[in-house]
């Protein structure tokens, strides 16, 4: 067993054709360790490659956080608007409640306006006549207290006969009209916020047939 001890060797002096020696042949060293720098360039590609790592790290997190950013704000678009539309929804609903409150209390008013015109109808023609024109004055406010809450007239007298907005209660031959015209008005039909809240009850013109078949 040879009694030389190891050695170490400088691989830069190795490259370089040198070697040390310490009293004996070549072939008696034995390389433990190798000592020296690594080649020139590769620890600076390593630091660069770790940079360049980082920055794709970097770009990844900033990617993600712009996705999310974008995906929230995409949400708060959908609830705002789906808040709106449930504000909107409330409001209407409430408005309609409301006016069918009104309309009952309009409809529930109509007999007294009813009254007022029979009143004014049957009333004596002395223009001096001062409780005539009390009553002509109260039905004129009570009327136009309805006409501004959304009370409207429907015009029924000389007018085609229209069955969404009135309602024949009798019918009569009339050679000079024409069959379905409105000769009489007994009650007043009336709009409430455009809606049908009253038809006019009505007597119309019949045509030639039907009074031949009422003969008969």
């Amino acid at each position: 067993m040879s009694d030389k001890k190891p050695q170490k060797i400088d691989i830069d002096q190795a490259l370089a054709g040198g070697t040390p020696t310490d009293g004996g042949g070549s072939d008696d060293i034995e390389i433990i360790e190798v000592v020296g720098g690594e080649p020139e360039g590769v620890g600076e590609d390593r630091k660069d490659a770790s940079a360049v790592a980082v920055q794709v790290e970097s770009a990844k997190d900033a990617s993600e956080a712009e996705a999310k950013s974008a995906a929230l704000l995409d949400r708060l678009k959908r609830l705002q608007a789906e808040y709106e539309n449930y504000r909107k929804r409330v409001e209407r609903v409430r408005v309609e409640h409301r006016e069918q409150a009104n309309a009952k209390l309009v409809l529930e008013i109509l007999p007294v306006l009813d009254s007022f015109e029979r009143a004014l109808k049957d009333r004596s023609t002395d223009a001096a006549d001062e409780f005539s024109t009390g009553v002509q004055l109260i039905e004129r406010q009570l009327r136009e207290v309805l006409d501004r809450a959304g009370l409207e007239l429907i015009q029924a007298a000389g007018d085609m006969f229209d069955p969404e907005i009135h309602e024949a209660v009798a019918a009569t031959h009339d050679p000079a009209a024409t069959p379905g015209k409105i000769l009489d008005v007994f009650e007043q039909g009336y709009r409430f916020k455009g809606r049908l809240l009253r038809p006019a009850r009505v007597r119309v013109a019949a045509a030639e047939d039907m009074k031949r078949r009422d003969n008969g």
